[in-house]
């Protein structure tokens, strides 16, 4: 099976289903931006398992799992319009970010101030998958002619909180100081 079709050389897409599409539909911006969060995740995924970081297993299966939710989630977003009957992010999946959330958030120091998206590469790796998930929930928000499943807008909102959480996490747990963000006027 060869890779490339020329099915896409005009500036179209096939959606699932057959419909064809432009390639500057705001639903292919939308679940290629989450593709795009994928991608990002897979490398802060390998990056971890090539650190000596202490939790890499812990966390690295965690990143493992939101890989296979993101490929789901952008397979829906895909769809979205036509019959849906494949798996479908749930309010146990959004509801099992918070609770890691609130897991990893009490082995941290309170926070006080905001920080800078910095410090330990794999931190900074935490806050572009956060950066791409907002981006994300943007796009997905614009699809205002598609009926879009409240769970969709929750997940991509507690992930991003969930990658910021985990970004201080691995910083923390790295025996790293955060930097705070400080007034340069």
């Amino acid at each position: 099976m060869k890779i490339y079709t020329k099915a896409g050389d005009r500036g179209q897409t096939t959606l699932r289903g057959g419909a064809r599409v432009n390639k500057s539909s705001l639903l292919i911006d939308a679940y290629g931006t989450i593709d795009e969060l994928n991608a990002n995740i897979a490398h802060l995924y390998d990056c971890l398992l090539e650190s000596n970081h202490r939790d890499k297993s812990a966390i690295g299966d965690k990143l493992n799992r939101l890989q296979n939710e993101l490929f789901e989630l952008a397979t829906e977003v895909a769809g979205l319009g036509q019959s849906n009957n494949q798996p479908q992010i749930t309010k146990p999946d959004i509801e099992r970010l918070e609770t890691e959330i609130d897991n990893l958030t009490n082995e941290l120091p309170e926070l006080r101030n905001f920080v800078l998206a910095s410090g330990y590469r794999l931190t900074s790796l935490c806050h572009i998958c956060r950066t791409v998930c907002r981006r994300a929930e943007r796009n997905v928000c614009s699809l205002e002619n598609y009926q879009v499943r409240a769970e969709i807008f929750a997940y991509l909102n507690r992930l991003s909180d969930w990658l910021f959480t985990v970004g201080r996490y691995l910083l923390h747990r790295a025996g790293y100081q955060e930097i705070l963000w400080s007034l340069t006027r």
